[in-house]
């Protein structure tokens, strides 16, 4: 009987654990704390400039802002788009240096 108590309590925290883990990581940005598209393009002019990055970054990534900016401006136009940004996910690497 304590067996089954013990193992259908294990079966219920794994269950309840599932969507939890399944969970994006806080700020919507897919990862490495980048915010979603539509806040960092605070002038809602449809792409984000480095400046509009920086300032979206968490305080503790502003440092890496332009290795950041350069990995997801694959154009090289100065800007990012919504499909740069969607792609940037993908086309990540190693996580830079801390």
């Amino acid at each position: 009987m304590r067996t089954s108590m013990i193992f259908t309590a294990g079966a219920v925290a794994v269950a309840l654990a599932g969507p939890v883990l399944a969970q994006p990581p806080a700020g919507g940005g897919g990862g490495r704390g980048l915010p979603d598209f539509a806040a960092m393009d605070t002038n809602k002019d449809g792409k984000v400039t480095k400046a509009e990055l920086t300032a979206a970054l968490p305080e503790q990534a502003k440092t890496r802002a332009d290795m950041i900016f350069e990995r997801i401006d694959t154009n090289k136009d100065g800007a990012i788009s919504a499909a740069e940004r969607a792609a940037a996910p993908a086309r990540r690497g190693p996580p830079p240096p801390q």
